[in-house]
């Protein structure tokens, strides 16, 4: 082949490209004749290729012989993290979604996007992060559900690489999914692009400019507010009051010990406080399962808005006949309270009836997911408090 000729290709020689369509349709010629064994044969080699490279990129410990072991035997080896087998099984799960997806006779939707991601990741979990200000801090990853908060990263170089805001994500994604529809019509699937760059033609789509300006509209467009009252509430629950109820009900089941009777409520206040609050003796009214059907039956249903009207979540627990060492029998009541006002949620505690400042705090709701939760410290003061009013009572002659 002459310098000329070759360079008029960009490098490619015509044969080679030839070549490749003679590949490719050689093998949907086998596909079509391969034997079911033979078929197995090759996706076991694919799936476990995928599923250990793809893992070990991400910091996955498991050698290619344990991965085998897992996925194909469904045995373990090794002395490895537990999450590191769980991250290879859900991974290995998440193959076979994308390989039922590519045979399914309907096109890709969004909903496919999410379950692959709930797939893969597999179960709720905290991400740390840094606020604006360079402060240390976390976030909540819900699997399947688009971000609700900004994910921007600093480079090496101290910059910020910004991605699409939260409000921006589900237009994008449902765009995204819009012109991958488009692309599977095509009968080249990039490879027409890809011959025409590397002969030095011109790559440029007719829609190229359309694009430009859209993402130029979209970087400059005013920020709208990045979530709803009720993705607020719903931060609020994942971030304080679950975390805060389910960390105070095992200190306090340890120091029940010390009293005859022990006792934990739940009461979500919808309105007044002059009104019947709904009350749960049973303590479950506040865990997630029944915190899903009271916050759609009763919250959302009447029109929720931060303010309007208010919403009062809180655990009371009841200590009660103290039995320890020395003192006369005493009972203590503590409540925990959030507060869900109009600008922003407030959190009270009381022991005996007399207020804990220290536990105190009102925060702004545009602080959500800036500022660090601190469950552990509240419940440290807390639990102090409470002990502190335990030692108290319990001296002789007070």
């Amino acid at each position: 082949m002459s310098d000329g000729a070759r360079a008029a290709t960009g490098g490619i020689a015509p044969q080679s490209l030839a070549e490749l369509d003679a590949a490719v349709s050689r093998w949907h010629k086998c596909r079509e004749e391969i034997a079911p064994d033979d078929e197995e044969r090759l996706w076991r080699k694919l799936r476990l290729e995928w599923n250990y490279n793809s893992n070990h990129i991400e910091g996955n410990t498991l050698t290619y012989d344990e991965t085998e072991l897992l996925i194909i035997h469904d045995r373990v080896a090794g002395a490895h993290p537990m999450r590191d087998y769980e991250e290879m099984k859900a991974h290995d799960v998440a193959i076979k979604l994308v390989r039922d997806l590519s045979a399914a006779e309907r096109p890709l939707a969004e909903t496919d996007i999410r379950e692959l991601n709930r797939v893969l990741l597999k179960e709720p979990f905290w991400k740390r992060a840094q606020t604006p200000d360079g402060e240390a801090t976390r976030k909540w990853i819900e699997p399947g559900k688009y971000k609700t908060q900004p994910n921007h990263v600093r480079t090496r170089t101290g910059e910020v690489h910004r991605f699409a805001e939260p409000e921006e994500t589900p237009a994008r994604m449902r765009e995204w999914v819009r012109r991958f529809r488009e692309d599977l019509t095509r009968t080249d699937y990039a490879l027409n692009v890809g011959v025409r760059a590397a002969r030095g033609l011109s790559i440029a789509d007719s829609d190229d400019l359309n694009k430009e300006i859209s993402l130029f509209v979209q970087g400059k467009r005013a920020r709208r507010p990045t979530r709803s009252d009720l993705e607020a509430l719903d931060e609020i629950y994942r971030l304080y009051v679950w975390p805060t109820i389910e960390r105070l009900d095992a200190q306090f089941e340890e120091l029940s010990e010390l009293f005859r009777t022990y006792s934990a409520m739940s009461y979500v206040q919808v309105g007044r406080p002059q009104e019947n609050p709904l009350r749960d003796s049973s303590k479950r009214l506040l865990e997630p399962g029944p915190w899903e059907e009271i916050k759609e039956e009763v919250i959302v249903d009447s029109g929720f808005t931060f303010g309007d009207p208010p919403i009062g979540l809180r655990r009371t627990y009841e200590l009660t006949d103290y039995c320890g060492e020395s003192g006369e029998g005493f009972s203590l009541s503590v409540n925990v309270e959030w507060a869900l006002g109009a600008e922003a949620r407030a959190f009270r505690v009381s022991v005996a009836g007399r207020g804990v400042p220290e536990a105190c705090h009102p925060i702004p709701y545009a602080r959500l997911g800036v500022d660090p939760p601190e469950v552990e410290a509240r419940v440290e003061i807390i639990c102090r408090a409470v002990m502190e009013e335990i030692d108290r009572r319990s001296r002789p002659n007070t």
